[in-house]
């Protein structure tokens, strides 16, 4: 990675001519006192910085978050992002190098590698390539299991009502062991269709899907189909089933926890009571239901329920954003009621507030019994341009610790400049 660093830096001078630069420092450091009585003082360092307004669209992002955990002696380090891109070179070539997050599919890669797709703005067809090493957040440096992941999609594009996309991916988990199919080498073929219809009721119907041939798994098999009747109203109704490659040298929880197919029927609605702009803007209501049925061991299998509403407004006038939602979880692991509530407020130029809380009440298979509470308020003020101060304090408490209490203070810089 640090030679992949030291390519796109050589780049710079040949392509930052009328550029714009941005640096996002921000320090965050908290005290609080753990499970075991140890007073912890956490750092927290994030770095995004980079060039943008480069030609052909082009773009340097780098983000990196350091951590340091003072009289513990914890410490952690991630570049979880260094990426040169262009756009429309030649009117149809999109290219993006480094350390990248790449979607091809119904997967997300942390990789060092390259993505080349091919095919203007007006295009019906793009044509994608990609390849490269995947990387792990949770190994939290720059290690991981020394892998590869190559392969390329197909989407239609142009279309004002169809969107499709067909993948095709090699992964191969670890190159240090001998190729063992299913196992450590497998193919992934994806497929999503969405088709939209211009007809009262304005119906929309997607399908996704993707099939690990090794592992002989439809790892997922979704469709659903969406309404909007009214500007205010939508809702929807969707199906699926979704599996896992469980012979996978990298385990997964749902490949540790179930031992079949995971099976779910969903409806939603969402509807807006207000939407008057400029004083209540998107009174909203958003409710879901979800059976589930799984196998949590051969041969038993179980039933699940999930159910959450959330109601959200904006006030415009008085800058404030507030939202409370439920949810019920009912399954082989226990239930659990949750209640959250959220409120951002600016009463006035360069000044914020946010306060939320979340109570959870919980039974779990183990037979431990309890609830959660979190409670947070938090306050900032922009000192100059950019330079933007935050502190406040959070109080938890729950079966792990009878209570904790953690104040926190937060320094963030935004500064965007010309080159």
């Amino acid at each position: 990675m640090r030679k992949h660093l030291v390519c796109l830096i050589l780049l710079l001078p040949l392509t930052a001519e009328a550029s714009s630069v941005y640096v996002k420092p921000a320090l965050q450091m908290q005290v609080l006192e753990n499970a075991l009585s140890q007073r912890e003082v956490p750092l927290n360092m994030l770095l995004d910085t980079g060039l943008k307004d480069l030609p052909n669209s082009g773009s340097l992002d780098i983000s990196l978050f350091d951590n340091r955990t003072f009289n513990i002696g914890e410490n952690s380090f991630d570049l979880y992002q260094a990426v040169f891109k262009m756009k429309d070179v030649g009117g149809f070539v999109n290219f993006s190098a480094g350390r990248q997050l790449v979607t091809p599919n119904f997967h997300a890669y942390l990789i060092d590698g390259a993505e080349v797709s091919l095919g203007g703005t007006d295009w019906p067809v793009r044509i994608g390539l990609l390849g490269g090493v995947p990387r792990y957040l949770e190994v939290s440096d720059f290690h991981g299991t020394v892998g590869l992941v190559t392969g390329g999609y197909v989407e239609l594009q142009g279309f004002r009502n169809h969107q499709a996309r067909l993948s095709v991916l090699y992964d191969r988990l670890d190159f240090s062991t001998k190729s063992q199919w299913g196992a450590n080498s497998t193919v992934l073929v994806g497929l999503s269709d969405t088709l939209a219809f211009d007809i009262a009721w304005r119906p929309t119907v997607y399908v996704n899907g993707e099939y690990d041939a090794g592992g002989k798994s439809v790892d997922t098999g979704m469709g659903g189909i969406r309404f909007q009747p009214t500007r205010k109203l939508m809702f929807n109704v969707e199906g699926g089933t979704y599996n896992t490659n469980r012979k996978w040298q990298m385990p997964t929880v749902y490949s540790l926890f179930t031992s079949s197919a995971y099976y779910q029927a969903r409806g939603g609605v969402a509807y807006t009571f207000i939407d008057m702009g400029d004083v209540v803007d998107d009174l909203t209501l958003k409710a879901d239901y979800s059976f589930q049925r799984y196998g949590v061991q051969t041969p038993l299998a179980t039933n699940a329920h999930l159910a959450d509403a959330i109601l959200s407004v904006s006030i415009v006038p008085i800058r404030l954003d507030a939202s409370v939602g439920y949810t019920f979880y009912d399954s082989y692991g226990g239930r659990a009621h949750d209640v959250i509530v959220t409120l951002h407020d600016e009463p006035f130029k360069k000044f914020s507030v946010d306060l939320g809380g979340n109570f959870t009440q919980y039974s779990k298979i183990t037979n431990v019994s309890d609830t959660a509470i979190d409670v947070y308020l938090l306050a900032g003020y922009e000192l100059v341009k950019g330079l933007v101060f935050t502190a406040g304090g959070e109080f938890m408490r729950n079966s792990v610790f009878d209570k904790e209490f953690r104040a926190t203070a937060l320094l963030s810089y935004d500064f965007q400049g010309k080159i």
